[in-house]
């Protein structure tokens, strides 16, 4: 998890860098893979271990973490500062939970809401949506085209979602 933090400081200051993403995406994959195989392994030897929940928590945490930055890999979508606050929160709490299975200490940790924010945050359109798209043609003499596109965009980050757009134009 110490080079998921890492990474996701880098994230922070660069969101689209591809390497970043990544990183981050072969980080999740690990922590996932991994729990998952530990817990299955340990509940079929000691399926009372204390530890268990703790192990199942971090599966889902990282599997719905990998699928968030599986968006941004593959699909261009766009993490806005919330996100990152999302990935850093996700990152803090699933370095709790392997603190607790290190130590082979039983905590009650409700990690339901979590899981559903990374989880929504895949589902969301983001902070980007077209209203009215409008294509208007007007005939120039060189027989150009002008197209016109109406986009609510949020304010603060206006400036970077209209890069991208004028980036994938």
């Amino acid at each position: 998890t110490q080079e998921l933090g890492n990474q996701l400081m880098d994230l922070e200051k660069n969101p689209q860098e591809n390497n970043i993403i990544q990183t981050i995406f072969r980080c999740a994959h690990t922590l996932k893979g991994n729990s998952t195989t530990v817990y299955n392994t340990i509940l079929d030897m000691d399926p009372d271990e204390i530890t268990l929940p703790h192990i199942d928590k971090i599966g889902k945490l990282t599997h719905a973490l990998e699928n968030l930055i599986m968006e941004v890999r593959d699909n261009g979508f766009v993490l806005t500062p919330s996100h990152i606050d999302l990935l850093f929160t996700a990152e803090e709490v699933i370095e709790q939970l392997l603190n607790y299975v290190e130590t082979g200490e039983e905590h009650d940790i409700s990690v339901g809401d979590l899981h559903q924010r990374l989880k929504e945050a895949v589902q969301s359109p983001g902070s980007i949506a077209i209203v009215m798209p409008k294509v208007t043609t007007v005939q120039a003499d060189d027989s150009s085209k002008k197209y016109q596109l109406f986009l609510s965009i949020d304010e603060s980050f206006k400036h970077a979602f209209l890069s991208l757009i004028y980036r994938d134009i």
